[in-house]
């Protein structure tokens, strides 16, 4: 008999499987199928029960009926659509899901005999990140869900039962081709009940199991009731202008190509507008470079951490802090619209900035996007002004002045270094994400001055910091992405690449790998093959890959509250909704949510542990700061200062005081930079609350950065990173040894 449920949505169908023949022994299996035309179901029950009997009708029966609420399943793939499971949802933590059309079942054999079953053989090491469906509700179908890191399953072909079952033998496994079922990619034998397949050495429990309270069902039930609730107040509406632009040129084209100088000189010549990059540093640069031509007095800068000249006509900003209105927009790097966690604020400037004429830049990769939000733009399509040359693999004895080398590793960067000075005494610079901005900016006056012959960065030099040299060399061609080492993709190595070139001092750029670095393993063919494009683009362009999306997110308006403690379940309700308002029918995706929930969930613990509570304008501000995981405390301890929590004064005087910094670490002096720069940021604010102003925010950050230069100097000339500790012999940067070293330690 195989049972199909009623209320089971497609996509997710568990089905019953017990022979009415001798020919296959009885079992039940629990089967995860996502396509249900192999056996013929269809929506209509009576058409799928004759088709499956016209196949199988010798052999099965098909039966309809609803799924009783005791019973559960656990599945380990594909059940995150079918739940319709929040993407922002982390490890660990669970939420309520509605369950009532999609509830499961697990079917019991006709004699309502009960066969438990011993833990599935699984491989071992392997772990995946699964939400799974960990309860349902008998009274109102409704259920609780969570993120586990579970190991997967093994094929459906190799389950077998652990043990026998009242002394008999266990039964066989079902022949699912022999029923006419097309076996699917995994599958688990579980028991009927509350629970799935037993764990190694535990008794199936007897009876049925107690059925939770009142209380505890109400809740459990409380944060999806509450998202519902939610659902209610939200209004999906686009971001739009009142008056359409004049003009819209988009510029696109590889790096060291043109298009930034062309789009400044626009901004020159109209004498009024904003220009908006994606980092702090280049919005820096844009201000430097119109200053020199303009005058400083008519230029303004406008970051999350610092405020030039505000009112000039001329204003250089990231993104986040342009002004939604003025004469022409630059906007930088278009292609981030699509960056899961940010590229709302090139969609808002995109589709609602008040502008008489904009200016589009970026890669051409970005061009089906343009097309899409713009459909009557001008494009420019600009071409590098030097071309790459391939030279192939280097050495380090031939590295030559003005050379830039590049690993994916701040420890990989500092052991390189050092391997170089080597050769070339105090002639290396060294640039990687983690430095403070002063210190980037020493580090890159050095090598453009002729200071330092050779560079060794990371790939920060593919977001935002132009750093032109006549060579760079690939030292790996590996990352980590945060989840996995992997190798880099087409249009990370060509950003990277197209530094190569000084235009006006050289002929052309030269790219290649670098050799003699046992660790570093480039692959030349991935570097080389990079160096063209090679996917179709409109109008017969190519590019690297295709741009065709913008991230969204939702404004506090959007929301409906007007309390901060529903501010999490308005979140959640607003991505609900909005996947279903733009799932397939919009180029909008909706941007990850996750970030601003972190950063909720942190000032909120804080708030609940000393009792304290903030507006929710402050609150939406605060979860909207520019800080990453590392920065949750102290982001915490400034929402308590905004509270007048005597706890965060004595904490803040304590960061804000240059004076600890007194011998401190390279790796403690780069996360004071970094919290210098949360500082300003809070400071512009919110002058004066807790003792934080601007100037003591900023001299933190200058006292940090001139540590991180002292302590990089130290480190690159007598370097401990990439050096064995036992005899002081080169070895890859991630190990404290050596192999020979590491092997004597073994042997003794």
């Amino acid at each position: 008999m195989v049972e199909v449920l009623e209320d089971v949505e497609c996509g997710l169908v568990l089905e019953r499987v017990e022979a009415v023949t001798d020919r296959v022994p009885e079992t039940s299996l629990g089967i995860r199928k996502v396509d249900r035309h192999p056996l013929g179901l269809l929506d209509d029950p009576e058409r799928a029960s004759r088709r499956l009997d016209a196949r199988l009708r010798d052999r099965v029966h098909v039966h309809h009926r609803p799924a009783r609420d005791e019973e559960l399943v656990d599945v380990t793939q594909g059940v995150h659509d079918a739940l319709a499971f929040d993407s922002s949802q982390r490890p660990g933590e669970q939420g309520e899901i509605e369950a009532r059309t999609r509830r499961v079942h697990l079917g019991r054999p006709r004699d309502r005999e009960r066969h438990p079953t011993g833990e599935v053989v699984r491989k071992r090491g392997a772990s995946i990140r699964d939400p799974l469906l960990v309860g349902i509700d008998c009274e109102d179908g409704r259920g609780r869900a969570g993120v586990a890191v579970r190991e997967p399953p093994v094929a459906a072909a190799e389950l077998e039962h652990a043990e026998p079952v009242d002394g008999r033998e266990p039964p066989e496994r079902a022949d699912l081709r022999s029923l006419g079922v097309e076996p699917p990619g995994h599958a688990r034998i579980m028991t009927a009940g509350r629970y799935g397949a037993l764990m190694r050495g535990r008794r199936a429990p007897r009876g049925r199991q107690k059925r939770p309270s009142r209380s505890e069902r109400a809740v459990r039930r409380r944060p999806e009731r509450a998202v519902r609730e939610a659902e209610r107040g939200i209004s999906i509406t686009l971001p739009s202008r009142a008056t359409p632009p004049e003009r819209v040129v988009a510029h696109l084209g590889p790096t060291n190509s043109g298009k930034t100088h062309a789009a400044l000189d626009d901004l020159v010549e109209h004498g009024a507008g904003v220009y908006a990059g994606p980092l702090r540093m280049l919005a820096q640069e844009a201000h430097r470079r119109l200053g020199a031509r303009l005058g400083h007095e008519r230029v303004g800068l406008i970051t999350g951490e610092e405020r030039v000249n505000e009112r000039a006509p001329i204003l250089c900003c990231t993104v986040e802090m342009a002004p939604q209105h003025g004469e022409l927009l630059v906007l930088d790097e278009i292609q981030w619209a699509d960056d899961e966690e940010r590229g709302s604020a090139w969609t808002r400037l995109m589709l609602a900035g008040e502008y008489r004429e904009i200016r589009l830049l970026g890669a051409l990769d970005a061009l089906p996007l343009v097309r899409r939000a713009f459909p009557e733009a001008e494009l420019r399509v600009f071409e590098r002004k030097l071309p790459l040359e391939w030279v192939r693999a280097r050495s380090l004895r031939s590295l030559g002045k003005g050379t830039v080398v590049v690993a994916f590793s701040r420890r990989a960067v500092l052991a390189l270094a050092g391997e170089i000075n080597r050769l070339l005494p105090g002639r290396v610079a060294v640039l990687y994400g983690a430095m403070p901005l002063a210190s980037r900016r020493e580090e890159i006056d050095r090598f453009l001055s002729g200071a330092a012959d050779v560079c060794v960065a990371t790939d920060v030099l593919g977001h935002g910091v132009n750093l032109p040299c006549e060579t760079l060399l690939f030292a790996e061609t590996t990352k980590f992405d945060g989840e996995e080492r992997r190798p880099l993709r087409p249009w990370e190595l060509a950003q990277i690449a197209g530094r190569a070139g000084r235009f006006g001092l050289v002929e052309r750029g030269h790219v290649g790998v670098l050799a003699g670095v046992d660790w570093g393993e480039p692959d030349p063919g991935l570097v080389e093959s990079a160096l063209e494009p090679h996917v179709s683009l409109p109008d017969g362009h190519r590019g690297y890959r295709i741009v065709d999306e913008a991230r969204i997110r939702p404004r506090l308006s959007d929301l409906g509250v007007s309390d901060p403690r529903d501010l999490d379940a308005a979140l959640v309700a607003w991505h609900r909704v909005a996947l279903r308002e733009w799932a397939f029918e919009s180029w909008l995706a909706v941007e990850s949510l996750q970030p601003i929930r972190m950063r909720l969930e942190a000032v909120q613990r804080r708030l609940r542990e000393r009792g304290r509570r903030i507006s929710l304008d402050d609150t939406w501000t605060l979860v909207n700061a520019p800080v990453d995981e590392d920065g949750l405390e102290l982001l915490a301890t400034l929402a308590l200062a905004i509270t007048g929590d005597r706890v965060a004064r004595p904490h803040l005087a304590f960061l804000l005081d240059p004076a600890r910094l007194r011998g401190a670490s390279l790796e403690d002096a780069e996360q004071a930079g970094r919290e210098a720069s949360i500082l300003r940021w809070f400071a512009l604010q919110y002058p004066g609350v807790g003792g934080v102003t601007i100037e003591r925010a900023a001299a933190l950050e200058e006292a940090a950065a001139e540590r991180v230069v002292a302590r990089l100097r130290l480190e690159v000339e007598s370097p401990t990173i990439g050096r064995c500790r036992s005899c002081g012999r080169s070895c890859p940067p991630w190990f404290p040894l050596c192999d020979r070293c590491a092997g004597i330690a073994g042997r003794s």
